[in-house]
Order: structure tokens, then sequence, then C-alpha cells
């Protein structure tokens, strides 16, 4: 979806999983003309007690990023809970901010419907998830893939088949976001 979005838009993707190369330190990857991947160094140790001091460092680190390259945004589109703080500076300037869960959270429905209010428009891919974020105008439902893998396909025609619904659910999302931004 995100090299769809960078057909006609400069994209910035902020990688949730932070350096592959496990480097502490973060780094940005240009892959072509108009998609950027920035990656956040991943966490100092993985143990409980450290995730929110390794949650605000990423973010530190996001935000660091942001302010040296002078990012303008038009729009944020994120699906980590934990950009709240960073959405909610771009929000301030006016700036539209889009929440996609397509997972659990791992959340209270109390923080769920608190984190939901920290955007402008929420998309979630189950009932659940609906159900979770108390919908209302600004969450819709966006089921998951509806491609199911038939293997009597080619390879190249079962691409082609997830393409096609990954075209279809952009296209639903770009709708509300154009309504939104306009």
């Amino acid at each position: 979806m995100i090299e769809m979005l960078a057909r006609g838009n400069n994209v910035l993707w902020i990688s949730p999983y932070g350096n592959f190369k496990g480097s502490l330190m973060p780094h940005f990857n240009r892959v072509r003309n108009n998609l950027g991947v920035y990656h956040p160094g991943v966490n100092w140790l993985p143990l409980q007690f450290l995730n929110r001091l390794n949650e605000r460092r990423r973010q530190m680190q996001v935000y660091l990023y942001l302010l040296q390259e002078e990012f303008r945004a038009d729009l944020i589109w994120t699906d980590d809970p934990g950009s709240v703080r960073l959405v909610e500076r771009y929000r301030n300037e006016g700036v539209p901010a889009f929440f996609f869960a397509d997972r659990h959270l791992g959340l209270e429905r109390s923080e769920i419907q608190k984190l939901g209010n920290g955007f402008d428009l929420v998309a979630v891919t189950s009932e659940k998830l609906l159900r979770d974020f108390a919908s209302g105008e600004k969450v819709f439902l966006t089921p998951g893939s509806s491609t199911r893998i038939d293997h009597s396909l080619s390879l190249e025609e079962q691409e082609e088949a997830l393409i096609e619904d990954l075209e279809n659910r952009l296209e639903e999302i770009s709708g509300r976001l154009e309504k939104l931004i306009n």
C-alpha cells in the first residue's frame, strides 16, 4: 500500500521495525525518488520494564529526524499506537491524521478509545476493533484482504488479484481522506 501511495505522493515511511541491521543508530534509505524509509534504531533491550523508555527513545529519534529534514506533511498516516505524541504535534499545525488498525493493539478498550480521539480518521479491519474504537463518524470498517489464495492460478494471476484488492481498499481509504483534507 505504501508503494501505491508513493506513485503520486512524496512518502516518508517510518519503519515500525527499526533497523534490520540491528544498529542502535537510526538511518534513512531512499527507495526511489518519492519514497524513503526512515529506520529508527532498534530497542536497547527487549525487556518489559524498558518498553516505555525504548518507545520514548524511538519517538525522539523520529521527531529529531523530521525536524532536521524540515519535514512538512499534508497528512499523517500511521498504524503505531506509540506515535500519538508525534501525531499530536502535526495535528496542532492543522495536519490531518489517519490511523489504520489492522491487528490487535494490546491495549485496554478505554485506551483504544482514547487513542482514537487523537486522530481525525480511523480505519479498522475487524468488527471487534470497530466496537473497541466505539465507532463514530470518524471510525470505519475496511475489511482485511478479501483475496484468498487460489492455487489453481499462476503466481502472476495471484499477484494481480492481491494488487487489485489492495487498490480497491486504498481507493476507499483515499476517498475518505480526500473528504477529510478538503
